[in-house]
């Protein structure tokens, strides 16, 4: 997309909170998938993987919300690119593809999500540290 190529910082216009939101979906989309392949081998998925599940069904709400309110949702002066942004919600989504635990799933979903409910108009700090967060975590994840 013309965002993500153009090195536009994350975040910063309307149409890039639609890219993240649509991002959003497709990440939701591979958690539910391992969601499915998780509970076919965890006995233990029927008392917390439900609880997952919800998590990433609030996922795909936020990104409605923010595909639909995105002008209340950009966040100025990011240190980091769309494409920074983009890459990391898809290395998020790609980790969960190798076998990955539920905790682990929960961790992913968690921290993405809230990212998703911190955006707005002087957030950035904010914004900032979750990003790195998530990026730490998903470089660990990588790792393993």
């Amino acid at each position: 997309m013309a965002n993500e190529e153009s090195g536009t910082p994350a975040l910063a216009t309307v149409e890039c909170v639609r890219e993240f939101s649509a991002s959003l979906l497709q990440a939701a989309d591979a958690y539910q998938r391992a969601l499915h392949r998780i509970s076919i081998d965890d006995l233990a998925f029927a008392d917390s993987g439900y609880t997952v599940l919800t998590e990433v069904y609030g996922l795909r709400n936020r990104a409605y919300v923010l595909q639909n309110d995105a002008a209340n949702h950009i966040v100025a002066n990011l240190s980091f690119t769309q494409r920074d942004l983009m890459d990391l919600i898809s290395r998020a989504a790609k980790a969960v593809n190798d076998a990955v635990s539920l905790k682990r799933l929960q961790s992913i979903v968690l921290s993405i999500a809230t990212l998703t409910v911190s955006l707005g108009d002087d957030r950035a700090k904010v914004v900032e540290f979750l990003y790195e967060s998530l990026r730490s975590d998903i470089l660990d994840l990588e790792a393993e």
